[in-house]
Formats: C-alpha cells, structure tokens, sequence
C-alpha cells in the first residue's frame, strides 16, 4: 500500500503554533484579570500582579521568566501546547469566524427571510450567475450523470430520490445527494486527481484562511478582555489604547478574512476551469 506524504507549508505551520501562542498570552492575561477582579472588588486570593495586564506585558513576561527557574524544559512545554491549542482552535474557529463575520448579512437575511446560507461560503449567489461557473457546474452534473446515473447502485448513493421521482437525469448539484458546499467540495477533488499542483495552490489558500479564522477568534477574546478591563477593573489610558486597538485588529481581521475566503472559492473555480479548457483543447488536437 502507497501512502502520500502529507506536506507542510510555512502556513501549515504558522496556523498552528502562531494563534496557539497567542492563546497562551491570553490565557496568562486572563489569569491577571481575575486576579485583579477580585481585588477590585475587595477579595484577594493571591499577591495582586505589579502591572495591569495586557497581552503586550503578558507576552514579555514569559520571554523575560528567571531562567535559574524555568528553563529549556519549560519553554519547550509552552511551544508543545501552543501546538495543542492551535490545533484545537484551527478545528473550531473557521465556521465561527464565517458567521460572525458576515453578521451584517446574517441580521438583513433574518430580517427579509432570504436564506443565508447562499450569501455566504461558497457564495452560490455570487457565481451562480456567471458563464465560468455554469460551465463547472454542467461539466460537474453531467460527469456525475455518465458514471453515477446509469448504475442503480450507484444512482441511489448519489441521488436523492426524494426531491425527483422521475427517471431524469439531475440538472443540477441541487438534485443529487451529496454533501454540502457542491459544486466547491467536488471542483477541489477534481484539481487533486487531474491537476495536483494547482491542488497544492488551492491547499496553500486554505491555509491562509484557516490562519486568518484562528487569529480572528483569539483577537475576540482579546477584545473581552480589554473591554472588560477597561469598564471593571481601571478606566485608564493604557486600557483605552488596549481596547482601540483590539476593536481595530479584529475588524481588521474579518475583513481579510471575508476577502481571502472569497478568493479561496475563486482560484477553485477558476483553476477548474483552467483545467477543463485544457482538457477540451487536448480533445480537439487529438480529433
């Protein structure tokens, strides 16, 4: 049995370990806030920290930890969960990100009862209407029609014979019964089998936004926190500054986000179809 090795990019990497670290600092900003929310409130557990917190001071303070007492080892198990937790948050944070921020569109949707669903990943109405994607979709539809249709096996795998009770062929991705993000999910398989590196540009795309989702989730939380300190604990220039940037760092992020994830969908299709008009033209040159 052959198996493929699984390629890593600096990407790969840096959507892990990147936001994992990042969590950390939060974490450990985290600690210091409830620390010095009991104190402001007049309980104390343990010695109150010597400055307000904030990810900047937290950060530094792991950098700068006495190395008679915390030493290679440590730091080794910090990057170790930074791992775990970047994986976990990798995992959790795309689908969240995709919601929260298109919240915009998710509000005047709910409000004028159009679905939502077809507004977001992987912008059906947004292709829909275009001569490339039509051509991907019919090229897709009928690839499944020729190899799926005929088989009646294979046929009751694939096709849903609750929406047509007819012996027509499928129309459209609509009509078969197959997992959701159609034709996007099936477009990708087709780059793996027919065109592996342009496969590998798609992958790199992905990437990029499964980083951006990561970074997006923690810049939330850091957002939490500033706005919390800045209303609970001190009203402070420090706080204010840490608050202003956080709104402006997580605003900044879905924004990329929205365009990396829209331009993910496109180098999909348009790779796609790349492909297909090569294929055609070897047809033509071989008729």
């Amino acid at each position: 049995m052959n198996f493929t090795p699984i390629k890593l990019t600096i990407v790969d990497f840096l959507g892990v370990f990147l936001p994992g670290t990042i969590w950390i600092v939060l974490f450990a900003t985290l600690r210091d806030t409830i620390i010095l929310t009991y104190h402001h409130f007049g309980y104390i557990l343990v010695k109150c920290p010597n400055q307000y917190p904030n990810p900047i001071n937290k950060g530094l303070d792991i950098l700068t930890l006495d190395n008679d007492r915390y030493g290679p080892i440590f730091y080794l198990g910090l990057a170790l969960v930074a791992v775990i937790l970047g994986y976990l948050n990798m995992a959790l944070s795309t689908e969240f990100t995709e919601w929260i921020s298109h919240l915009d569109l998710w509000i005047k949707f709910l409000f004028k009862g159009k679905k939502y669903r077809q507004n977001v990943f992987p912008y059906q109405n947004q292709f829909k209407n275009k001569t490339y994607f039509k051509f991907i979709n019919n090229y897709m539809v009928n690839r499944f029609n020729t190899f799926g249709f005929e088989g009646n096996m294979i046929k009751e795998i694939i096709y849903n014979d609750k929406k047509n009770t007819t012996n027509e062929k499928p129309k459209d991705f609509s009509e078969l019964d197959l997992p959701i993000y159609q034709p996007f999910e099936s477009c990708k398989r087709f780059l793996k089998l027919h065109a592996p590196t342009l496969w590998e540009e798609v992958q790199y795309r992905e990437g990029q936004v499964r980083l951006l989702s990561s970074l997006f989730l923690a810049s939330i939380f850091n957002f939490i926190l500033a706005m919390w300190n800045y209303l609970v604990i001190q009203n402070s220039s420090h706080n204010s500054i840490w608050l202003i940037i956080s709104v402006f760092i997580m605003l900044y992020l879905a924004y990329i986000f929205r365009l990396r994830r829209l331009r993910e969908v496109q180098d999909v299709y348009l790779s796609t179809f790349i492909v297909l008009i090569d294929q055609n033209s070897e047809k033509n040159q071989k008729s």
